[in-house]
């Protein structure tokens, strides 16, 4: 448990141009209304801090990524308390899936219900390869707040997506690899140096850039494609009005790395 006023939810800035959200509950991580607010004052926090390109969100301890809920916490409350739990879930995670910056998610461990529904809102998942995904839920009869049944049909076939859910049976990190629910799979001393070294390869590219092409891709499927072809064309139109492309184009001409400056 964490201590009374010491934060469950930090940002490291080891690297230039990346941050890292740290979260810190043991034993196991579960998500609480505290960690909720904290995730969301953090990302909140970091949008509006440009010196950002790239965010990391990782966690301490070998037990457990994100646990999911405290089943022994939420057994006590009272439905309203447990109707505002499910409600700021859904906010919190909608909240870090339209982040317009970069996230790259280091799983250190396994992963449960909310657990694998928070991998799931970021950009890209690096995974320990020991580590397993299980979506509980069905065995205590509620269906998820935090998007498993929109966002798991969306990264993997959806009969292997129905499975997970209806069975409750654990995936494998390699299976997860293999369907898409997670992009890379490493030893577990691999899994932050990895997504630290993908957070560096995007932040050395062109932010506004990377940023529209993260919003394209997100809401051009929930569009028509003829529609979604129309907005990437709008906005390859107004990226090439902008200082960095210039910078970009003129770098590579004069054959070295480009600086790019954010407008």
């Amino acid at each position: 448990m964490a201590e009374k006023n010491q934060k469950i939810v930090t940002i490291t800035h080891d690297e230039p141009g990346i941050a890292t959200v740290v979260i810190n509950y043991p034993p196991v991580n579960a998500l609480t209304f505290e960690m909720l607010s904290e995730l969301e004052c953090a990302f909140n926090d970091l949008e509006t801090d440009n010196d950002v390109h790239a965010v990391i969100l990782t966690a301490v301890g070998k037990r457990a990524f994100v646990a999911g809920a405290d089943i022994n916490a939420l057994s006590r409350r009272e439905r309203n308390q447990i109707k505002v739990y499910f409600t700021q879930i859904h906010t919190v995670f909608n909240r870090i899936d339209a982040f317009p910056k970069p996230t790259i998610c280091a799983i250190n461990s396994h992963a449960a219900g909310n657990g694998c529904e928070l991998a799931m809102v970021c950009d890209i998942r690096v995974a320990n390869k020991d580590a397993t995904f299980r979506f509980p839920e069905c065995k205590f009869g509620v269906v998820s707040a935090g998007g498993a049944t929109q966002r798991l049909p969306r990264l993997i076939p959806q009969g292997r997506a129905l499975y997970y859910l209806y069975t409750t049976d654990e995936m494998s990190a390699r299976e997860g690899l293999q369907l898409g629910f997670v992009d890379f799979i490493k030893p577990v001393e691999e899994v932050y140096p990895t997504a630290l070294e993908i957070a560096r390869k995007i932040s050395a590219k062109a932010i506004l850039t990377v940023s529209a092409m993260k919003q394209l891709v997100k809401k051009g499927k929930e569009k028509p494609i003829a529609e979604s072809l129309r907005q990437e064309l709008e906005a390859s139109i107004e990226s090439s009005g902008t200082d960095d492309f210039f910078e970009g184009m003129t770098a590579y001409l004069e054959k070295r790395e480009p600086i790019f400056k954010g407008y």
